[in-house]
């Protein structure tokens, strides 16, 4: 006789109730998920723009502080001072006199390094031994070498040629000896430029349009560069000449305009002054 009454329970399943539980906890989830991943993506957008704000402070002060410490007021490198922008000879090329040509205010170069082409307002300066200083002189012509006459070869022995011919303005004749030093000077203005509703520190090359070096800065009055000068006593001057170190107030911010990160730099550069 076969006892009968199994009962059986009913089949596994989600109840609606377990399902609103599981869908609340899964969009809790999601949602703290969500809320972690915006929180790192400012986070990682406010480091960009910090990072992008010194970037651009590193670039603009390694730009002014090179050409500042190359130059010599005394000597006349300085051409135009002024609190947001600043004037003065750029080396761009060095070489070595080998060949003059006192007749046409000519020499030969030899072994010239850099750039070697005319602009406006470009000069050459001489070391004149006898001087024992440096002379400049405005640069009327410059070409490949060699020339003909005196400027047809080196003065020393061996057949080398000038490299470079160059031919400067003079009334009273030229300075210099065979082997005397010579650099390359051209004509740079650095300042504060405004190019898309933005403020950059520019640079403008022998009278030319402004050109973009880094950015963007801080807005004048605030403004991006400040520059101050000093003499040698420790003094502010507004005499060219006399600039003995010059301090650098740098004021940069963001790509982003709308996050508005901005940060500050100053630092202090001496003139060769020789």
């Amino acid at each position: 006789m076969t006892k009968g009454g199994d009962t059986h329970g009913s089949e596994g399943g989600i109840t609606v109730t377990e399902l609103l539980v599981y869908m609340t906890l899964s969009f809790v989830v999601v949602g703290a998920a969500v809320s972690l991943l915006i929180a790192q993506s400012r986070h990682a957008r406010r480091q960009f723009d910090v990072t992008d704000v010194r970037e651009t402070l590193r670039s603009a002060a390694a730009a002014l502080a090179w050409e500042i410490q190359q130059a010599s007021a005394s000597r006349g490198d300085l051409i135009a001072i002024g609190s947001q922008s600043l004037v003065m000879r750029s080396i761009e090329g060095s070489a070595t006199v080998c060949a003059i040509d006192s007749l046409t205010n000519s020499y030969g170069l030899w072994q010239p390094l850099g750039r070697f082409v005319k602009n406006g307002g470009d000069s050459l300066l001489v070391y004149d031994a006898g001087l024992q200083q440096w002379v400049a002189h405005e640069i009327v012509n410059l070409k490949p070498g060699p020339g003909g006459g005196p400027l047809s070869s080196c003065a020393w022995s061996g057949p080398r040629a000038p490299g470079v011919l160059v031919k400067v303005k003079s009334v009273s004749g030229i300075p210099g000896q065979i082997g005397s030093p010579v650099q390359k000077f051209r004509v740079v203005e650095y300042g504060v430029m405004n190019w898309s509703d933005r403020w950059w520190l520019g640079r403008r090359v022998s009278g030319a349009s402004f050109e973009v070096l880094t950015g963007p800065l801080a807005t004048p009055p605030d403004s991006g560069v400040v520059l101050h000068y000093y003499d040698a006593a420790g003094a502010a001057t507004a005499v060219s000449t006399s600039v003995h170190r010059l301090s650098l107030r740098l004021r940069a911010e963001s790509q982003d305009s709308l996050a508005e990160r901005r940060d500050s730099a100053y630092a202090t550069v001496f003139l060769r002054n020789q």
